[in-house]
């Protein structure tokens, strides 16, 4: 009997795993990578400034263009969460058809909030690239596009949000949207994996 190499199909099980887990976990990878950057940057310059009397103020710069990329993009991951504050306590004791209304009238209100300032910063991004930085001479725009992905990425998760709300009732957001795709690792989605694993172990018990 020929034996079957399956050592390809691991392989890209895990590589689409992977991809999937990327792009799922893109805002985290950003503003994480922005995060490293910034604190380097500014732990370098300071050191400097301290120990050697000499400041570099290319090292300032970088940390701008990383704090505004960790700022906008961090927040969308966390919109992705739905973890910004909200007060529901209303919307919780609504009748189910009344909570409907309330719910997607939000989501738009959001998705059309969120789409305006992805579009105003798409142009404020381009207006951006005649300003060039005093020290390294970079383009804005590098920086300004921080809140074009953001915003982008937010109106994405809003309409997500929106789907949710339609096929699974899910007023409050508790789902996770790429549920579907690959599940977003936070504390609380591992908890409720969790538990879930251990109550299909007590049913097959």
């Amino acid at each position: 009997r020929p034996r079957i190499d399956r050592r390809p199909v691991l392989k890209r099980g895990l590589g689409e795993k992977m991809l999937k887990k990327i792009c799922v976990n893109i805002e985290e990878i950003i503003a994480g990578i922005a995060l490293c950057i910034m604190s380097v940057a500014t732990v370098f310059n300071v050191f400097c400034r301290l120990i050697l009397s000499k400041s570099y103020p290319w090292a300032e710069e970088i940390s701008y263009f990383c704090f505004a990329w960790l700022i906008f993009v961090g927040a969308s991951a966390v919109y992705k969460r739905y973890q910004h504050s909200s007060i529901d306590i209303l919307v919780r004791v609504f009748p189910e058809k009344l909570k409907v209304v309330v719910t997607m009238f939000s989501m738009i209100v959001q998705i059309v909030c969120i789409g305006a300032a992805a579009y105003l910063s798409l142009v404020y991004s381009v207006n951006a690239w005649t300003r060039k930085t005093p020290i390294m001479n970079i383009p804005y725009t590098f920086e300004a596009l921080a809140m074009t992905v953001g915003f982008g990425l937010m109106f994405i998760h809003a309409i997500f949000f929106c789907i949710n709300v339609v096929r699974f009732q899910d007023y409050f957001h508790t789902r996770p949207i790429y549920q579907g795709i690959f599940t977003v690792e936070t504390v609380e989605d591992m908890v409720l994996e969790e538990r879930e694993q251990t109550e299909e172990r007590g049913e097959e018990r």
